[in-house]
């Protein structure tokens, strides 16, 4: 997946990757365009959302905040309507701009992952945790593991860049090199996140002090698998820091704010999804933010942002841009 970069395209691209590294600046964006979900997971409160008021275009609040990376998120992306629109706004409207997507799957069709990806969506990522049933009791949706294990191959097949996004909890990390090997067999890439029962309090799927040596373990071999299988995209560096998390509770450095900031559906801004509301982005300018002290993630996106900028990050950001 990945709509061809025209030239004019190429030149933007390359201008804002080398005005970041330069200079810094807002790396990532997550777009919540919906904060009602069909899933009833129970590390999520985002299912109960009974009414909620949304924009019909975020191209405005792009465009000012300007980042090289948008990933539009829920709730349940899917659940829009006009989410082929909403794509095709930002790819029209933007200099240059590189656009995910992540469902939970269940009203994923070939169909329309290609409409997406016709108006201009370039990866799509889908919720995954088990490789077999267990995930339709996770996520509380009778049947969503066949349905995702059915569509995603396909979609692989056609050339599209599919990734799972897998959360690494007590009851599946053991299962993760087995889960990545499955999913290169079926031409798709494997990004982890770390369990955090931050939203709702949650902590039954917390990695417990006691299986911190077998951690280490599978994310040795996770290593191993990046390496020799080349479908997880998660760094080492992000990997090599998941037992402290477990273990401490708390990891320093966030650059939330700094360079990766949320987008709320009606268009105000929070430093990251489980930080309080700033203001809305009429209100917010972009350099608002100062560094915060918060401790109490290792999502994916934050790891990201706080990765050592060596000579192999820049090779691959370039990669990702161009």
């Amino acid at each position: 997946m990945g709509h061809p970069l025209a030239p004019t395209e190429m030149i933007a691209g390359a201008k804002k990757m080398a005005r970041y590294l330069a200079f810094g600046g807002m790396q990532f964006v997550n777009l919540e365009v919906t904060l009602r979900c069909n899933a009833k997971c129970d590390f999520c409160p985002y299912w109960h959302t009974k009414a909620e008021s949304k924009l019909d275009s975020y191209v405005p609040i792009l465009k000012k905040f300007d980042p090289m990376y948008v990933g539009i998120t829920g709730g349940e992306p899917l659940l829009r309507k006009d989410i082929t629109k909403i794509i095709r706004d930002i790819r029209e409207n933007l200099d240059f701009i590189w656009i995910g997507l992540i469902t939970h799957g269940q009203l994923l069709t070939v169909d329309k992952a290609v409409e997406m990806e016709q108006a201009g969506l370039d990866e799509l990522a889908i919720s995954l945790d088990y490789m077999d049933e267990r995930h339709d009791k996770v996520r509380g949706i009778p049947g969503l593991f066949h349905h995702i294990a059915d569509v995603a191959p396909k979609l692989a097949a056609r050339g599209m860049d599919v990734k799972f996004n897998s959360i690494i909890m007590r009851e599946n990390f053991r299962e993760m090199p087995a889960f990545a090997r499955k999913a290169a067999e079926w031409g798709v890439r494997v990004s982890f996140t770390c369990y955090n029962e931050w939203k709702v309090g949650n902590v039954d799927h917390r990695v417990q002090a006691e299986e911190m040596h077998e951690l280490r373990e599978v994310l040795r071999e996770l290593k191993h698998l990046k390496r020799t299988l080349g479908n997880i995209s998660s760094s080492e560096h992000y990997l090599d820091r998941m037992p402290e998390f477990f273990e401490r509770r708390a990891i320093g450095g966030c650059t939330a704010g700094l360079n990766w900031l949320q987008i709320t559906p009606d268009g105000y801004i929070r430093r990251c999804p489980d930080l309080p509301i700033e203001g809305h982005w009429t209100q917010i300018e972009r350099h608002h933010f100062r560094k915060t002290d918060c401790t109490k993630c290792w999502y994916a996106c934050r790891a990201d942002g706080q990765q050592p900028m060596t000579p192999r990050r820049i090779l691959n950001e370039a990669r990702g841009v161009l």
